[in-house]
């Protein structure tokens, strides 16, 4: 596929690839749109982040394809730096029949864990994380469906889990 951006509607269908804007390709095909929206939503999202830095913050960009979630996302990371963790997945990487929000948080304790030697997690987060994945896949005998590394990792904290 050829590397420019249409300056007229016939030539849209010839250069439209579906897939995010990303560092390679993100000030060649960016298109400002804050004015037509109402306001620029990842400096939005900054201020708000940086307010309430204290205490953990989540948040999760939905959204049909090709409505900028992942621009949005990475114009924050611009914004934001090394200053906050960001964790990216596509819901390509989930079965999206069976989905649930036990599925989003294994999903995400597997992105943090997979990141953890490049950005180590303080250990109170990772804690914190590991003890809620304990309250979910503890069945009352045995850790059941973690990954051996997650596994090692709660009983080396000494973790206690709930089991009902």
């Amino acid at each position: 596929m050829q590397n420019y951006q249409a300056k007229r509607l016939p030539e849209i269908l010839n250069v439209t690839e579906l897939k995010p804007l990303n560092h390679d390709n993100f000030q060649s095909f960016f298109v400002e749109t804050d004015q037509a929206r109402g306001k620029n939503i990842a400096l939005h999202l900054k201020y708000y982040f940086e307010s309430k830095k204290d205490t953990p913050q989540k948040v999760l960009f939905m959204g049909h394809r090709g409505s900028g979630k992942s621009t949005e996302l990475f114009r924050l990371e611009q914004f934001l730096g090394h200053a906050f963790k960001l964790v990216r997945f596509s819901i390509k990487e989930v079965d999206i029949i069976d989905f649930n929000y036990i599925d989003l948080i294994f999903l995400l304790l597997d992105k943090l864990y997979k990141d953890n030697d490049k950005t180590p997690l303080p250990d109170s987060d990772l804690r914190a994380l590991l003890n809620c994945m304990a309250v979910i896949k503890y069945n009352g005998q045995r850790w059941c469906g973690l990954h051996p590394a997650v596994i090692r990792m709660l009983e080396e904290r000494g973790l206690t889990c709930i089991s009902k």
